[in-house]
C-alpha cells in the first residue's frame, strides 16, 4: 500500500480518528502538523500488533483551494505517547475528529476530502477527570483501590477513547488465584510448565488494552468457575499471543469481571498461564467440579 499513498490515506481515515495539531516553526515559516493514533492497523504491512502514532502535514492550498496531505510516517507507540503530544509546548489545546467524506460513488483510488470537526470543550473536560471522578457511582473494591493507587487505572482510563469495543482492560496477579489454579494440575497435565505464570513486561501491561481488545470483541466460547471467595472467573484460551514474545506456546488467560465504568466493563486479567490445547480440552465440568462452558459477549455470560 506504500506504493499508493492516496489509497493508504483513504484507508486510514475510513473510520473517524482523533487528531491533535501542533504548529512547528521551520525555515519556510510555520508548519501545521497533526497526529493520529491507530490500534493494530490493518493498513500496515503484516498487520502489526499494538498501537501506532501517525504524523501528518497539511500543505498549502492550490489555486482551486485544495490542500495536499503529507504522511511523515507511522511510529510504534502506546496511548500514553499519544496523550503526551497534548503536553508538547507547541500543541494547540484543541482536538479534532477527522474522517473521510463518504461520497456515494467513492472508491479508494479517487480523490477525497477530509472533514475536521473540533471536539467540544466538555468532551475534553471529561477526559481530564480524575480516575476517582470517573469511578463515581461504580463499585469500589480492594482490587479497584489497588489499581488506583498504582496508577494503572489512570492509564487505562486515559486511553479508553482509542480502544474499540465494550471493555477496558487491567492487569493484577493475585497469589490466591495462582494457588487456586495449581489444584487443577493433576487433572489437566503434568508438564513442568503447565499452569505456570507467564510474567509480563511493563510495556505489555501498559498495552494490555491495545493487545487484548480484539480477542474479546466478538462472541467467544469461554469457561467459567467460581473462586472460593465467591467471585466468578472467566477462562480464555489462545493458541498464541503474538505480542507475548517471551512465550510462543498456547496461553490461558484468567479474567475477573470488574465494574462498569462509564458504560464499559472493566476486565481484570488475573494472569497469563502456560497451557496447551490438549490441557485446555481436559478442563471439563466432569474433571473440574463447578466448571461451566459459556459464551462471553457484550460483557455478559451465556451458559451453555
Amino acid at each position: 500500500m506504500a506504493r499508493n499513498p492516496q489509497r493508504l490515506i483513504n484507508t486510514v481515515f475510513w473510520n473517524t480518528k482523533v487528531a491533535k495539531p501542533i504548529t512547528k516553526q521551520g525555515l519556510t515559516g510555520a508548519k501545521s502538523l497533526f497526529f493520529t493514533y491507530s490500534v493494530r492497523p490493518k493498513f500496515l504491512q503484516n498487520r502489526p500488533e499494538g498501537g501506532y502514532l501517525g504524523a501528518w502535514h497539511v500543505g498549502s492550498a492550490d489555486q482551486e483551494g485544495c490542500k495536499s496531505l503529507f504522511l511523515h510516517g507511522f511510529y510504534p507507540s502506546d496511548v500514553q505517547d499519544f496523550d503526551a503530544v497534548a503536553q508538547h509546548p507547541r500543541t494547540n489545546t484543541e482536538r479534532y475528529r477527522v474522517w473521510r467524506n463518504r461520497r456515494k460513488h467513492w472508491n479508494r483510488e479517487s480523490s477525497f476530502r477530509l472533514k475536521f470537526e473540533r471536539i467540544e470543550t466538555q468532551y475534553g473536560e471529561s477526559e481530564r477527570e480524575s480516575p476517582s471522578q470517573v469511578l463515581s457511582g461504580a463499585e469500589r473494591t480492594p482490587e479497584i483501590d489497588t489499581l488506583l493507587s498504582t496508577g494503572q487505572l489512570a492509564s487505562v482510563l486515559s486511553g479508553r477513547q482509542y480502544i474499540a469495543g465494550l471493555h477496558l482492560y487491567a492487569y493484577q496477579v493475585s497469589p490466591d488465584i495462582i494457588d487456586f489454579l495449581q489444584k487443577w494440575k493433576p487433572v489437566v497435565g503434568q508438564r513442568p510448565n503447565t499452569l505456570s505464570l507467564i510474567p509480563l513486561t511493563k510495556d505489555q501491561i501498559d498495552n494490555l488494552s491495545v493487545n487484548m481488545s480484539p480477542t474479546l470483541r466478538r462472541r467467544r466460547l469461554v469457561k467459567i468457575i467460581r473462586h472460593p471467595d465467591g467471585e466468578r472467573l472467566m477462562l480464555q484460551h489462545n493458541l498464541s499471543h503474538t505480542r507475548m514474545y517471551q512465550h510462543t506456546r498456547p496461553v490461558l488467560t484468567v479474567w475477573k469481571l470488574g465494574p462498569f465504568i462509564q458504560g464499559r466493563r472493566l476486565l481484570i486479567a488475573k494472569g497469563f498461564y502456560d497451557m496447551t490445547g490438549e490441557e485446555w480440552n481436559r478442563m471439563t465440568p466432569r474433571t473440574i467440579p463447578g466448571l461451566l462452558y459459556s459464551f462471553f459477549s457484550y460483557s455478559t455470560f451465556t451458559v451453555r
